[in-house]
């Protein structure tokens, strides 16, 4: 399940990383506005206790952990996996508090789940950790909100930025442009002013998300539709985004090859890649970033076969191989 699968997902970061510090940081507008829902969340659920309105309690914890994973998760694969040392932590401690804090939420009212998988984190962190000193999930008290963490307006603005990206997404697999090509450049037209501003906002989680340079406002005359206006891609494809495109797919592929020899984030390797000498020039500008991305000593780039390696992937990228 979703749930236990965040629990794997905290430890094998935290063994990748460092131990988290089960307090989250506000590095960017995912980890505020995650906070703010965990806030609002908790919040949320203290009220419906006392006010015995228990059937309201497991659906916003559901929505809760189901945002953690689909949202905040999705949105900083790239900074946890591949970003600069502050960067990984504070994602990893903003996904340990969350994850914990839903944990005690959940005690309540799925028992024996929430106590399999405190037992489980307790041994992960051990006594150490102030976090896990109880003996058991239900000795520990309900964690209460922290109203001065709440931002019910980035809230609503991440919400419109969740609709736009959906709908951007939808337009990129119909022209057929997967998300790992970059794009120059998203247009986004509505006469709401809270979505203009929502945009302004999240612009840069925008980006990162959909893959696109900048993102300008203007009529749309033929594009995708989205609740409260309409959106395009500029899809021509220049040298620079074509370089850049065909690094993140070699990138993919030997994060796959890391992945079958079962090597860990900090493992380092060799990395030969054979192509022709047009897709050898494309890809100049971008080796370094290749190279540190899948953790490379040494990088050579070739038209020639080279000697044997202890793991090989031959594949085509837009009828280049």
């Amino acid at each position: 399940s979703v749930f236990y699968n965040l629990a794997r997902y905290l430890k094998d970061y935290s063994r990748a990383i460092g131990k988290p510090s089960f307090k989250a940081e506000k590095d960017s507008v995912e980890e505020a506005y995650i906070i703010s829902k965990l806030n609002s969340t908790l919040k949320a659920c203290e009220e419906n206790f006392t006010e015995l309105q228990f059937n309201k309690i497991p659906t916003a914890i559901e929505e809760l952990f189901l945002d953690l994973s689909r949202f905040y998760i999705q949105a900083t694969r790239e900074k946890i996996s591949s970003g600069n040392k502050k960067g990984r932590q504070a994602v990893l401690n903003t996904i340990s508090e969350v994850y914990y804090k839903t944990l005690l939420m959940l005690a309540p009212i799925c028992p024996l789940l929430a106590e399999e998988i405190y037992q489980q984190l307790k041994k992960e962190f051990g006594r150490a950790s102030k976090e896990f000193e109880a003996e058991s999930v239900h000795l520990l008290e309900f964690p209460k909100a922290d109203n001065g963490r709440i931002n019910k307006k980035l809230e609503e603005e991440v919400e419109i930025a969740k609709q736009i990206i959906e709908s951007a997404l939808a337009a990129r697999d119909e022209a057929k442009i997967g998300l790992r090509w970059p794009l120059a450049e998203l247009s986004i037209d509505s006469a709401d002013k809270k979505i203009l501003e929502a945009v302004k906002k999240t612009s840069e989680l925008l980006k990162k998300q959909l893959n696109v340079k900048r993102i300008s406002f203007g009529n749309v005359k033929e594009g995708t539709e989205f609740k409260g206006g309409k959106l395009a891609f500029d899809t021509k494809l220049t040298a620079e985004l074509l370089a850049e495109g065909f690094a993140r797919e070699i990138v993919r592929r030997v994060q796959d090859l890391r992945k079958q020899a079962a090597l860990r984030k900090e493992d380092k390797i060799e990395l030969q890649i054979k192509v022709d000498k047009e897709l050898q020039e494309i890809l100049t500008p971008q080796l370094n970033e290749i190279k540190e991305r899948v953790n490379a000593t040494k990088l050579e780039i070739s038209e020639e076969k080279f000697k044997k390696a202890q793991r090989e992937s031959k594949f085509k990228v837009r009828d280049k191989e």
